[in-house]
């Protein structure tokens, strides 16, 4: 079991990927990596809307149907109409997570209350179900992913490294914050925000050196909107490349020639995709570590979530 960050990161999830009986038939979905490796790092809330929302277990097959410009939550079997007792539910529900503090959440995929790109009868489109949308709408900024999409090694870093980072500016926004102490946490991320997208952290390292006449929440409120925006950018191969080159060259007067040489050998063969990322990105942490340079040692690219994850293998 993985050592869990004090306090804990607290990840709201759909009960059946926990392997709790609460599906339409009282079966459950239980999700193997989560329950076997994301469950030593995370705290979970599990919440089933369905079932909290009282249609019991088992109950009814729902769907989503569309009924002229509105969208409803329809029994298949007696075709009650169940969008008020839901969004009654959804009312009294979402504004409590406000209190729990959550770094991100885990849907069903494909549930008619859970899923973020569900099926609308008649017709082909998708649309999130009525507590996804809700949850959405409420924190928009908080990092949300379906359980069959983080299967995917990409989406699955990503999703982590926006919940680690989530966490982080919610622990910074807990303290007695003033925007210096911001703008030390802000350097903090200078490179994991380069990694993601150079042009949208210039444009937040303008907003943060030169604040307009707003108040301390809309500061916060944009300031938290834009960097989670720039997390949810996926890092790209040129973005690695150029932050590890710059660390190479701060690295480079407190290294032998020999050991240079191979950080850059190792950059060249990532660029060309002869080498996985993880090689240059474990020889500049490793040298980094050894020199203890202060103007490296702090930022968060190089200890974005737990090693004990073991992501960062891609391509």
């Amino acid at each position: 079991m993985a050592n869990r960050l004090d306090p804990p990161v607290r990840i709201g999830i759909s009960s059946c990927l926990l392997g709790e009986n609460v599906r339409y038939d009282g079966g459950h979905k239980l999700d193997p990596f989560i329950s076997r490796i994301l469950s030593g790092f995370f705290e979970w809330i599990p919440v089933c809307p369905e079932t909290e929302a009282g249609f019991g277990i088992p109950r009814e097959p729902m769907r989503l149907e569309r009924h002229g410009k509105s969208i409803s939550l329809i029994g298949l079997t007696s075709r009650r109409d169940l969008t008020p007792q839901m969004r009654s539910y959804v009312r009294r529900s979402i504004p409590l997570f406000a209190h729990q503090r959550l770094s991100g959440y885990i849907l069903k995929t494909r549930s008619p209350t859970c899923g973020l790109a569900v099926a609308v009868h008649p017709g082909r489109s998708r649309e999130p179900g009525l507590f996804a949308r809700a949850l959405l709408r409420r924190f928009s900024d908080l990092p949300v992913a379906e359980e069959e999409a983080l299967r995917d090694p990409l989406v699955r870093e990503n999703w982590i490294q926006r919940v680690f980072a989530y966490y982080r500016l919610n622990r910074f926004w807990s303290t007695r914050w003033t925007v210096h102490t911001l703008r030390e946490f802000h350097t903090s991320t200078e490179l994991t925000r380069l990694s993601h997208s150079p042009s949208l952290s210039r444009r937040l390292d303008r907003f943060t050196a030169n604040p307009q006449d707003i108040s301390r929440l809309q500061f916060r409120c944009r300031y938290q909107s834009e960097f989670m925006r720039i997390i949810s950018c996926p890092a790209t191969r040129a973005g690695n490349a150029t932050v590890l080159q710059r660390a190479a060259a701060i690295l480079r007067p407190f290294l032998t020639p020999a050991a240079t040489s191979e950080i850059l050998k190792s950059l060249d063969a990532y660029r060309n995709r002869a080498l996985p990322f993880l090689v240059p990105f474990t020889l500049v942490t490793h040298y980094l570590r050894l020199t203890k340079i202060i103007q490296l040692s702090g930022q968060t690219y190089f200890n974005p979530f737990p090693e004990e994850l073991a992501l960062l293998n891609h391509p």
